[in-house]
């Protein structure tokens, strides 16, 4: 391999990590958009469910005991909530597409 291949690499590779650190910066963005246009109770049990603020994901029995809500109940809202933001929030699909 020549120096200029090398080279064409390194640039290559650079500008794709700078692409998916854009689009991980868009992407969360969008979603703290998103969370942001939810009633606290539902954005909550989103953030402790898939972990976006700890990491750590809970169960909905976890969820429930912290919220005091039954874990059916914790169900219930996320089952709903999330079919709210499949409906108003499309655009954030294009990040999986894409």
């Amino acid at each position: 391999m020549g120096d200029d291949a090398i080279v064409q690499d390194l640039l290559s590779s650079e500008q794709d990590s700078s692409n998916r650190s854009t689009i991980g910066f868009m992407l969360r963005q969008d979603t703290e958009t998103a969370l942001g246009d939810l009633p606290a109770r539902e954005r909550d049990i989103l953030a402790l469910r898939f972990g976006l603020m700890t990491g750590e994901s809970l169960s909905f029995s976890q969820i429930g005991r912290r919220l005091n809500l039954s874990r059916e109940r914790v169900r219930q809202l996320e089952h709903r909530t999330l079919n709210h933001l499949k409906r108003r929030q499309s655009h954030l699909r294009d990040y999986l597409i894409g």
